[in-house]
């Protein structure tokens, strides 16, 4: 019989292929089946006490119906003599009837086959230290086209020759189910693969200082805010760690005021910043000033118009 299986992978839901694996199946294939003297036999012969009560009774009826025939004028002496052979005749026969003896016999001695066909419903539960190899626990059912066996059936009295009383193809069908333990093995099963080593991941490179600063200013003013002062500090920090040969630090104004005006004030606000990093410890020979005014925006606007992106002064570390 040929079979095909289909193994259910519980991963998904969170049960591992190596703990238990459920599987289905079905097969369909030809079955002999071998019926090798197969026979039943049952036997009849005499008991004494039934015998014995059998061949009383019925003499004792026949006699007295036939002694009832005899006519009224028969002599006694007669009559006795009659009845006496009556009854010892009867009995001689009834006693070789009732003491025969019989025996029946069926018997079926035939090879027949048919299509069969089974399913299959089974766990499979892996064993890890031998990969392929699994115990299973399955249910079977299999079944069978109709079966003809021939079944002779015999009968013989006292032990004389058996006399056939039929022969003739009987025919059935099978259904079997059952419930196994077994194993079974998988060839060319990957084995598991081995853990792989992975390096630790490399530290996180350190940021890469700035070399450009904005410090911005109040409208018409060159003073500097406590958030400007943290920006000079981190510029003159970060000047110390890179490869610094210069600073240089360009003031700017908006467009509010006249240029000349915006140019005096872009200049202040630049020695403001060069002041502070000379504060922080930056040599004043490694700086260069320089003011622009109005002529270089961040965003350009109208004249007039004040603009707070505008009004600042950038350091580039060089």
């Amino acid at each position: 019989m040929a079979n095909v299986f289909y193994d259910f992978d519980l991963s998904s839901i969170g049960i591992p292929s190596s703990a238990v694996m459920p599987y289905v199946g079905g097969g369909i294939g030809y079955v002999w089946r071998d019926h090798d003297n197969v026979r039943g036999s049952i036997n009849v012969g005499p008991a004494s006490g039934v015998t014995g009560g059998l061949t009383n009774g019925l003499t004792n009826q026949l006699v007295n119906q036939l002694t009832a025939s005899l006519p009224p004028e028969t002599p006694a002496d007669v009559r006795a003599e009659f009845v006496q052979n009556l009854r010892n005749t009867l009995n001689n026969e009834l006693n070789s009837v009732t003491n025969s003896t019989a025996s029946a016999q069926i018997r079926s001695d035939d090879v027949n086959g048919s299509l069969a066909y089974q399913g299959i419903a089974g766990l499979a539960f892996p064993i890890r230290w031998v990969p392929g190899l699994a115990a299973t626990l399955e249910y079977r059912f299999m079944a069978t086209e109709g079966v003809k066996l021939r079944t002779t059936a015999t009968a013989r009295i006292n032990n004389g020759a058996p006399t056939t009383l039929y022969s003739r193809n009987t025919e059935f069908d099978n259904y079997n189910h059952s419930i196994m333990l077994g194993v079974r093995y998988a060839f060319n099963t990957p084995r598991p693969a081995p853990a792989v080593m992975t390096d630790a991941p490399a530290p996180a490179a350190a940021p890469v200082p700035a070399r450009t600063y904005l410090v911005f200013f109040d409208f018409d003013r060159a003073d500097l805010t406590d958030r400007a002062r943290q920006i000079i500090t981190e510029a003159a920090q970060n000047a110390n760690r890179v490869q610094t040969t210069r600073i240089e630090v360009a003031g700017h104004a908006d467009r509010a005021g006249s240029p000349q005006y915006n140019q005096r004030l872009s200049q202040r606000r630049a020695d403001a910043v060069a002041a502070e990093l000379t504060r922080q410890g930056i040599q004043r020979s490694a700086i260069t000033v320089q003011a622009f005014g109005e002529s270089r925006p961040l965003v350009a606007t109208a004249d007039g118009v004040r603009e707070p992106q505008n009004r600042r002064v950038e350091i580039v570390l060089r």
